[in-house]
């Protein structure tokens, strides 16, 4: 089975069930698939073809939907962006993925017009937006001047088009469930991203092997809060529900009154999130047990959940938080607390389907209560890395090698105890301190730089950069700051600076960054 048979299949199901909620607009199974497949036959008549690569660049919004499995349908890859990348980090992951079809909102047409060069694959442009004065409903659109975009591309407005097309039915493509879906990209070692290929097979097994263990139904109404462009949100938020034919709230951003709103008048049963936002929601004053009576549970992933912000949570509203825990590579998850048995500290137990060991250097498994690097294997491991070596050594004899430090108690809980490498977690957004070092060191005045992770009560960690100005360099905290956010997103801005003479080195001048 494929993704775009999944939508199929649910709509048979469901018609006239509510699939999607999103700024007081209700669109059910039936109208979804219908626009889905509208799309289908635009990016088909532009040239989208199976095996093309099509960047979504969007905030949490139907149209990231409709995009994702309208490209599924084609048999065509997604490779889902965070829309407030800087243009370098853009560049890279437009010129590394190959897109030859983008889906954005018009202000970002900007960016792709300042790398026209750096781009030879673009072909088409979607844009999602309209200007002002152009109406959205359908049927009733003025056609406003297009943006202008890079040589030999051209522009599309979305709804314009989906006007247009008359036909509401899409005869599936021949793929293969092994067939990529998507393309997300993840950190390496060395900072730069590594687009992980994830199969339809990945993607639904993974979705269906969570329904199993996460006990959720068709009954639910999901909070889809946590970025679409995440992993995370992409099988819990959005693949879950409409394999179950359950019903899914969309919110662009994370708004503490606006989430506790739109879940009393939804009536919202489940809620994905992060520790972040679970860490806001308890320090919100005004926030009552009353107004989150209609959760049944909420999932927390993407990073570690504090032990002391869960049991406040719980002591406070008498909801669950069932913590999970899966790399991007693994679809993304690989573990979850059930809902009756979890343990505090705890990632939970594998999904059905997955084994999850601890092993050593050599890959020789570790007893109980050891810790050694996490590995996972089964069948929601990612395919491989595109263009990327790094297969070789992340893939092995079936095994997915995490980077992840963790230990397993008898009952085969796993705890994670940290990372092998470097990686700070944001909010649950990955940042390797070698590519914010680097970007330091752009600098003029700054001769050396050192990034690592300090505690946040409410993100997790924060990122703090220790800084070497050369001998006559001044440099102000602000001024730092207004240099990074030119280049980087800004949850990889250092919360934290800290200006030294000289940083603490070995005899071979490498940063002791454990001193720091």
């Amino acid at each position: 089975m494929t993704l775009g048979e999944v939508l199929e299949e649910t709509k048979e199901r469901y018609p006239e069930k509510i699939a999607l909620l999103y700024k007081k607009k209700e669109t059910s199974f039936k109208e979804l698939n219908s626009i889905v497949n509208k799309f289908a036959h635009l990016l088909q008549r532009i040239g989208v073809k199976r095996g093309d690569r099509v960047a979504v660049i969007l905030n949490n919004s139907l149209e990231f939907v409709l995009s994702h499995y309208a490209i599924f349908k084609l048999g065509a890859i997604a490779v889902p962006l965070n829309p407030s990348f800087k243009e370098e980090e853009l560049k890279y992951l437009l010129k590394d993925s190959k897109a030859q079809t983008v889906i954005l909102k018009s202000p970002l047409t900007k960016i792709l017009k300042r790398l026209k060069e750096a781009l030879p694959d673009l072909k088409n442009i979607i844009i999602t937006d309209l200007p002002r004065g152009a109406r959205l409903q359908i049927g009733q659109l003025r056609r406003p001047p297009l943006p202008r975009t890079p040589r030999g591309a051209r522009s599309l407005y979305f709804w314009e088009e989906i006007k247009r097309e008359k036909r509401v039915g899409f005869a599936l493509k021949k793929i293969r469930p092994t067939d990529p879906a998507v393309i997300i990209y993840t950190s390496g070692v060395t900072s730069l991203p590594k687009g992980a290929l994830l199969t339809h097979k990945n993607l639904i097994f993974c979705a269906q092997s969570s329904i199993k263990a996460g006990a959720v139904s068709k009954e639910d109404t999901f909070l889809t809060v946590i970025p679409l462009f995440h992993a995370y949100a992409l099988t819990v938020c959005m693949n879950i529900p409409i394999l179950l034919g359950a019903r899914s709230l969309i919110l662009e951003s994370f708004i503490p009154q606006k989430v506790i709103q739109a879940i009393k008048k939804y009536k919202v049963t489940l809620f994905p999130g992060v520790p972040t936002m679970f860490a806001y929601l308890l320090n919100t004053p005004g926030i009552r047990k009353k107004d989150l009576q209609s959760l049944r549970f909420c999932l927390s992933g993407a990073m570690p959940l504090d032990s002391q912000i869960l049991k406040s949570w719980e002591e406070k509203f008498a909801i669950p938080i069932l913590e999970g825990y899966g790399p991007t590579e693994a679809g993304p998850v690989a573990s979850l607390n059930p809902l009756k048995g979890q343990k505090l500290g705890s990632v939970g137990v594998p999904i059905p389907g997955v084994s999850i060991k601890i092993v050593d250097e050599k890959g020789v498994e570790f007893p109980v209560g050891k810790v050694g690097e996490v590995i996972i294997s089964g069948p929601n491991v990612m395919k491989g890395y595109l263009n990327q070596s790094a297969t070789k050594k992340a893939l092995k004899k079936g095994w997915f090698y995490t980077g992840d430090l963790g230990k397993k108690d008898q009952e085969g809980y796993l705890y994670l105890v940290g990372r092998k490498k470097e990686m700070i977690i944001v909010g649950g957004f990955k940042v390797y301190p070698k590519e914010v070092e680097e970007v330091l060191l752009k600098h003029p005045q700054i001769i050396e730089a050192a990034v690592v992770g300090v505690q946040d009560q409410y993100k997790g960690e924060s990122v703090k950069a220790f800084i070497v100005l050369e001998p006559e360099g001044e440099l102000s905290h602000e001024e730092t700051i207004n240099f990074l956010k030119e280049r980087l997103a800004d949850y990889k801005i250092p919360r934290y600076l800290e200006f030294r003479k000289e940083l603490p080195k070995t005899e071979l001048g490498k940063i002791l960054k454990r001193e720091l």
